[in-house]
């Protein structure tokens, strides 16, 4: 039995595009194709497609929306999403919808008749600048996992270390920084990002912030 997919994208020219691809990829059978959220909430209220695909980036802002309600109403059903932007926050919030797999970015589109064999398979497909944010976002992680449970305290920075974030907590740039202490712009990133891996922070704000409920800043 070929794979029955439904495609919910705005452009006309991508739609067209994906059409395309999928028609020419083997056991793949093209069971709807829509322009607008709407037409596709009716649709999966009557029918139950092997895979949707859903462009995220949809004018109405439905996506998540129909990518929850075909997750609660066909629970066998693959959903792919696609979207323009690799953007971290739109990969999560997709997976928690209901999604199994992401593509974005111009490889979207080549992709996309693997992609769909691949989820129809039991597999999660997804372009491999997500699967990196995904990985480092995962090793960022486990670290504030273990300081929660209770693990080993956090190690101390050193001075220098502490004169750098103390100035970049009275909003110095990195160059700033650097003539301030005359050491090398290099040297001060490097800094910065030893500061940022100690606090287990993300951002430098969030670093001052955590080095402040430590007290390791005088400031």
């Amino acid at each position: 039995m070929p794979i029955k997919v439904a495609i919910i994208e705005h452009c006309a020219m991508l739609r067209t595009a994906q059409r395309l691809v999928l028609l020419a990829a083997p056991d793949i059978a093209l069971a709807g194709e829509f322009a607008d959220g709407a037409s596709a909430l009716a649709w999966l209220q009557r029918a139950a497609p092997d895979v949707l695909i859903v462009d995220i980036d949809l004018p109405e802002r439905g996506a998540l929306d129909i990518i929850e309600l075909c997750a609660r109403l066909h629970p066998r059903c693959g959903i792919l999403a696609l979207s323009a932007l690799c953007d971290e926050a739109s990969v999560y919030d997709c997976i928690d919808a209901g999604a199994s797999g992401f593509l974005c970015g111009r490889r979207a589109l080549p992709d996309l008749g693997a992609a769909v064999l691949e989820l129809h398979a039991g597999g999660s497909p997804i372009s491999p600048e997500i699967g990196r944010k995904i990985i480092e976002r995962a090793r960022l992680e486990r670290p504030r996992q273990a300081k929660a449970a209770g693990g080993p305290g956090q190690p101390k920075l050193t001075r220098r270390e502490t004169i750098i974030l103390e100035l970049v907590a009275r909003g110095s740039s990195d160059k700033e920084v650097a003539k301030l202490l005359e050491i090398s712009f290099r040297t001060v990133q490097t800094h910065v990002k030893n500061i940022l891996n100690k606090l287990f922070a993300s951002s430098r704000t969030e670093a001052v912030f955590e080095a402040r409920r430590q007290g390791l800043l005088r400031m």
